[in-house]
């Protein structure tokens, strides 16, 4: 009895212990069912948020499939692309190889220049075709006009225009008006010679066509005294004073000391309508040299201005014939 109070006695203590054990259990298990709700509201939170993930990570993998594909297509143009390089490239390199099997081998004597070149591939050069060499040979002509010019102006302030008994005579309109003109011509002739003389002998101008230098200066002493013989027949005193305004207007627009693209506007209008332009420069083609077809359409102009006065001459001649009361020396008075 003694052993089974004490195997009673053993158990009941196990049994408390247990007992014991179980309360803590339940104790713990009633604590964390408490906890419960909100350990199943947090799992829930991260739950939709991995719901949320596995959709903006559906979506990237939506996304990354398309640009994929462009990708790939990138990848084959790309893969195309390099592919017509390779083939551009082998065709430079052949062409180069067949260049450099076409430049012919340089000489040592060609090495220097071809390096002077290369280093200063531009050259600024002047050529003048038709040199004047010094100075007085381009103003020759400026000067020649000058005197001729001159000539014509100073020879009708001494001598009279037409002659006053050949005018009430019976000889026709066009020898009187030749017989005014001729002597002064004559003058020019000779003026024109010595000039040309002195210049060529004394002071060597040497012109490149003598025969062209001296029949242009005849031409305009002939032009230059028609003019200033029909503007003096026309207008009396007036005309020389008109003939001498022309003198300084050809000074400046004839284009004998600089050229004439460089003047004034209105300088560059009258240097085509001015007979001392011509002179000057068919002058200047005989002396130093210029086109052939230049110098002829300036004794074109020249001829045509001679004509033209001539013409005028002899109309003023023919008009002078007609006599009035003021005209008749000495004035007839009613």
């Amino acid at each position: 009895m003694k052993i089974a109070a004490e195997w009673v006695d053993t158990s009941q203590h196990r049994i408390n212990a247990a007992v014991r054990r179980l309360a803590g259990i339940v104790d713990e298990a009633a604590a964390r069912i408490t906890e419960l709700p909100g350990t199943i509201a947090e799992a829930r939170a991260q739950v939709q948020l991995l719901n949320d993930g596995a959709h903006q990570v559906a979506d990237g993998a939506n996304l990354l499939r398309d640009n994929l594909g462009k990708a790939k297509d990138g990848a084959n143009e790309l893969t195309t692309g390099l592919v017509r390089l390779k083939t551009g490239a082998n065709e430079l390199a052949n062409g180069l190889d067949s260049g450099v099997k076409k430049i012919p081998s340089i000489r040592p004597d060609l090495r220097a220049k071809m390096a002077d070149v290369l280093s200063n591939p531009v050259e600024i050069r002047t050529d003048v075709e038709n040199p004047a060499h010094v100075n007085g040979r381009g103003l020759a002509p400026f000067f020649f006009g000058i005197a001729l010019w001159v000539l014509g102006l100073l020879g009708y302030q001494i001598l009279r225009p037409f002659n006053s008994r050949a005018l009430a005579g019976d000889l026709p309109s066009t020898t009187i008006a030749l017989g005014g003109w001729l002597p002064i011509l004559g003058i020019g002739v000779l003026a024109v010679g010595v000039l040309y003389a002195a210049v060529d002998l004394g002071l060597g101008l040497d012109p490149l066509q003598p025969v062209h230098t001296v029949g242009i200066m005849v031409l305009g002493a002939a032009a230059f005294t028609a003019i200033s013989y029909a503007l003096r027949a026309a207008l009396g005193v007036v005309g020389g004073l008109l003939s001498l305004v022309l003198l300084m207007l050809q000074l400046t627009s004839g284009g004998g000391t600089y050229p004439v693209l460089t003047s004034p506007q209105p300088f560059k209008s009258l240097h085509p309508v001015l007979p001392m332009s011509y002179l000057i420069d068919g002058l200047r083609v005989s002396i130093s040299g210029g086109r052939e077809q230049d110098f002829w359409f300036d004794v074109l102009m020249l001829t045509g201005y001679l004509a033209g006065a001539l013409a005028l001459a002899v109309l003023i001649a023919h008009n002078q014939r007609t006599w009035t009361f003021g005209r008749m020396k000495p004035a007839v008075e009613m």
